[in-house]
């Protein structure tokens, strides 16, 4: 201030005047810089508030928009039906192949017969390890011996004590000796009971032996029968009566029908993990007709094709009544969940 008045040359009358002035002039700056700031706080509120009411309504405009996305139906690109169970029936004996007793097309069940190696052989073995268990058996449940053990010890403890009873009466009626004679016979009559009854026992264990060496020998026999593992329908026969089959060598191939997997693919943006169990609506053109069911969704793949962004689905449906085959491509539209 004195600054200014010096510039200006300004008296003492005048210089009061001055600073009054500017004095006024400050404090009208500093009450609309006040309100400036004051009005700038209050914009930048509404902006922020604004903003925020704008995002939200995007937020909720996305959240429909991908629930509208998620409610529609999604189609499955480049299905087809395929088997589920494949099963190729291995020889489990090398030898000839008797007789086949099935041709293709057969639908089987679970234990049915296909075919028969030779077994001839074999089955002799089995006959032979039957008559021995029988007999084993046989001789188990003799006890002749154990009985004519029993009655020899018997008369000859009697014969003993009737001789120490003798004695006992008149002395020296029996000599030392043959008392000694008789009382050998009798333990000798005792451990030929217990020799018998340990033959017994050792014979019930030749019985458990006869009886596995003869389950051996059904379950090798068992091993000559080819049958089907599976419910299901042949669909090839790789060798005929006759020929020579190596053990492990494919002899029929069977597939199980009553049950189909749809392929196909799905776009990874659209194939969440929450479609798993989401049934579709399967239409198949078979035959100059349309047969139209519902499968289930059972599998996503995790792994996405890099050159079309699309995921491998499953889908499985039944057939039991056999109208579908594999190989058909089938139209396949997914009801998603909302």
């Amino acid at each position: 201030m004195k600054t200014i008045c010096k510039k200006l040359q300004l008296d003492p009358c005048n210089k009061r005047i001055c600073f009054s002035v500017l004095l006024c002039a400050l404090a009208t700056l500093n009450s609309d810089a006040a309100a400036f700031f004051q009005e700038e706080g209050k914009r930048s509120s509404e902006d922020t508030k604004s903003a925020k009411e704008s995002g939200s309504n995007v937020h909720d405009s996305n959240l429909h928009s991908t629930n509208l996305h998620s409610a529609k139906p999604l189609s499955i690109d480049s299905a087809i039906l395929k088997t589920i169970e494949t099963t190729t029936i291995a020889a489990q004996v090398s030898g000839i192949l008797h007789s086949v007793q099935i041709k293709e097309g057969t639908r089987l069940k679970a234990g049915d017969e296909i075919g028969r190696m030779r077994d001839v052989a074999v089955r002799i073995q089995v006959e032979r390890a039957k008559i021995a268990l029988e007999q084993i058996k046989k001789k188990q449940a003799n006890d002749i011996d154990k009985r004519l053990a029993a009655k020899s010890m018997a008369v000859a403890t009697n014969e003993y004590e009737r001789a120490l009873a003798a004695n006992s009466k008149v002395s020296d009626v029996y000599p030392r000796n043959e008392i000694d004679r008789l009382k050998l016979i009798m333990d000798r009559s005792i451990l030929e009971l217990e020799r018998s009854e340990h033959v017994r026992e050792l014979l019930l264990q030749d019985v458990s032996l006869a009886e596995l060496d003869y389950k051996q020998n059904l379950e090798l026999l068992s091993r000559y029968r080819i049958s089907a593992p599976c419910d299901g329908v042949i669909v090839s026969l790789d060798h005929r009566p006759g020929e020579w089959i190596e053990v492990g060598s494919s002899v029929a191939k069977i597939v199980e029908i009553d049950r189909l997997r749809i392929e196909g693919f799905m776009l990874a943006d659209d194939a969440i993990p929450s479609l798993v169990g989401s049934i579709a609506k399967v239409t198949v053109d078979v035959a100059n007709s349309t047969v139209q069911t519902t499968a289930t969704l059972v599998f996503i793949s995790p792994e996405v094709n890099p050159l079309n962004s699309q995921v491998r689905v499953y889908l499985e449906l039944d057939n039991k009544d056999g109208k579908l085959r594999p190989g058909l491509r089938p139209k396949v539209v997914l009801n998603t969940k909302p």
